[in-house]
């Protein structure tokens, strides 16, 4: 662990200049983490430590700034699959159709093509697995019933996006021409078949089809709505 006074010496010792001001922007923007807060015992205060991590993680960001990249930038460059999840889910409930959340994925930067489709092909899964979830496995959600309707659901949407992730991702699970056909899914040239035993269109498990030509388009009613119970809010 490491204070921020002895953070700002051994950066300034190399030559780097960062300041106060400078750690708590990059705290604000989630490039480093909060320091820890440690009381000191009764009347002698307290202390803040950084991570140790936190010295070469700075020197990194300060490179890749002399390089040109703005911290927005850089945030984006060091992002984790995780985060990265989390901001094409947000990108989908904030927009008003498909095709707006698919234009909007494809402009992510530092991402290929096909980690976009990737990542959009999880969330359309999660989503729709989560419906099924909330919708048809009421007698298992009982026992949960104080929390509402959105908290079962992000609950079970995050649980369900980080299983999906692990399949694809990190399990390293794939198919032949993978890439390829999650560019193609990206696009808008593949879909995703949906099913349910019991009726309910949710996601079918299995490799992308070509899209026919009169498929219907998924629409949201208005920015911002969430699909549940295959409503929208």
């Amino acid at each position: 662990m490491i204070t921020k006074k002895e953070l700002l010496e051994k950066l300034a010792g190399e030559g780097i200049k960062v300041t106060d001001s400078m750690l708590t922007h990059f705290i604000t923007l989630g490039l480093i983490k909060k320091p820890m807060r440690y009381g000191l015992g009764k009347g002698k205060g307290s202390v803040s430590e950084f991570d140790d991590r936190v010295f070469n993680e700075i020197k990194q960001i300060m490179k890749l700034h002399d390089e040109g990249l703005t911290y927005e930038q850089i945030k984006h460059k060091r992002m984790s699959s995780d985060e990265w999840l989390s901001l094409v889910r947000q990108i989908k409930e904030s927009s008003k159709s498909e095709d707006d959340a698919s234009d909007s994925i494809k402009k992510l930067p530092y991402l290929a093509n096909w980690e976009k489709g990737r990542l959009k092909l999880i969330s359309d899964m999660a989503e729709n697995l989560t419906r099924i979830f909330t919708s048809e496995l009421s007698v298992m959600l009982a026992p949960f019933a104080n929390k509402s309707e959105d908290d079962l659901y992000d609950d079970a949407y995050e649980v369900i996006e980080s299983y999906l992730d692990d399949l694809f991702y990190t399990g390293g699970i794939g198919w032949e021409g993978w890439e390829e056909e999650l560019e193609e899914y990206l696009e808008g040239k593949k879909s995703y078949t949906y099913f349910s035993p019991t009726g309910l269109h949710g996601p079918c498990v299995g490799s992308l089809g070509k899209k026919t030509k009169g498929e219907k388009k998924d629409k949201k009613s208005g920015k911002g709505g969430k699909q549940k119970n295959g409503k929208n809010d």
